[in-house]
């Protein structure tokens, strides 16, 4: 790759993570417009479990490379 190429190819993932962060912004204050609190807590709850979910099986399973 060329020093041009690196430099758009970083453009464009620090655009797209703008933009994709910026739309879920939006769409979780719409939400809030028409979602209870409970329901949002229990989101939030249901989100951080999987997340320790996930992190808890990457730090235990075995690579078998």
């Amino acid at each position: 790759m060329t020093r041009k190429d690196i430099y758009l190819f970083g453009t464009g993932s620090v655009m797209a993570t703008l933009i994709f962060l910026t739309g879920i912004a939006v769409m979780g204050s719409l939400t809030r417009c028409f979602l209870a609190d409970e329901i949002i807590m229990t989101l939030n709850c249901l989100v951080e479990v999987l997340l320790l979910y996930f992190a808890l099986r990457m730090i235990f399973t075995k690579d078998p490379k």
